[in-house]
């Protein structure tokens, strides 16, 4: 199986699902308290822009776990939360930035959360994570009010997390 097939698969799951990353050797997540300096070695990318993809990973079952990954070039979402799905975990990306961390790969929204009810980023180093790139970096749907839905987060900052 081609990775794009692997990907498509995922993208229409309607059950729970945990990618993970972290578990590709010599990955890990970042370790600083200021800044990232994760290693990401897994890219979900759509390098044409095309519009036949507009989100990069939709997840609609709830109770989903999505970290360690760069996603990029998507005209929609990066990633896109969505009814009736809640309590899902997005951590430790990079939404927008290549793996490399510096490099934009542009995306239209980062994270888009049409469910209350989410945690996106964290409080602790290895959960930041980090958008850049796009029009917003986060959205929230009317109705999915801030409680658990976005903590932690670098919006348009680069990996020291001081500079936009």
């Amino acid at each position: 199986m081609s990775s794009m097939s692997a990907i498509t698969h995922f993208r229409r799951s309607k059950n729970p699902v945990i990618v993970d990353g972290y578990t590709q050797p010599g990955a890990r997540p970042n370790q600083l308290a200021i800044g990232d300096d994760a290693i990401i070695l897994i890219q979900i990318d759509n390098p044409t822009g095309s519009t036949a993809s507009p989100s990069g990973l939709i997840i609609s079952a709830g109770t989903s776990i999505v970290r360690g990954l760069s996603i990029t070039g998507f005209n929609s979402s990066g990633i896109n939360l969505t009814v009736p799905g809640q309590a899902n975990i997005v951590e430790g990306n990079f939404i927008g930035l290549k793996p490399d961390g510096q490099t934009v790969g542009r995306n239209v929204v980062g994270v888009n959360a049409q469910t209350p009810g989410n945690l996106i980023g964290g409080t602790t180093p290895a959960r930041t994570q980090r958008h850049r790139g796009g029009t917003t970096g986060l959205s929230r749907e009317s109705g999915c009010n801030a409680n658990r839905n976005d903590l932690g987060n670098y919006i348009g900052s680069d990996a020291s997390g001081t500079l936009a």
